[in-house]
């Protein structure tokens, strides 16, 4: 499995700022990605036996047959209900949920956007074996830039 980190650079931002950035990335794959991608890699080695196969698709280990792929779901805090509904009705195609639950102030402190409701999607993770990976929203280029 090859798990991708993907960081949205708006091209607006100030042009110095790019090493700033650059390093704010490493702080964040180190701090907040790598730990994540070696659990993931930890699952998959007790998973796993000794039969090989391509490499490129996982089978089912009593008939053979490949696994059907799963997905990884984001939930902002302004869709909790829609994303607990859709999470309830189908966990077990989910590897992993990433639901919003703060924002970034202006000052860069964060504001806890948790809902009432989040204990339940906590639940369903749990009951699911589905990873709950916590998202932080930041929308803002300009709020982003001034940061840094």
């Amino acid at each position: 499995m090859s798990v991708f980190i993907i960081f949205f650079i708006d091209n607006r931002l100030n042009p110095s700022r790019y090493d700033d950035i650059n390093s704010e990335k490493e702080r964040v794959i180190d701090r907040l990605y790598k730990p994540i991608a070696n659990r993931i890699n930890e699952t998959e080695d007790a998973n796993s036996d000794d039969e090989e196969n391509n490499g490129n698709e996982e089978t089912d280990e009593e008939n053979g047959e490949r696994k059907e792929a799963k997905e990884s779901a984001w939930i902002p805090y302004w869709g909790f209900s829609s994303g607990i509904k859709s999470l309830e009705e189908k966990a077990d195609r989910f590897y992993s949920v990433s639901p919003v639950i703060y924002e970034v102030n202006s000052n860069g402190s964060l504001i806890n956007k948790k809902p009432s409701n989040f204990k339940r999607i906590e639940e369903i993770a749990e009951e699911n074996d589905i990873l709950l990976i916590p998202s932080i929203a930041l929308f803002d280029w300009r709020l982003f830039s001034d940061i840094l």
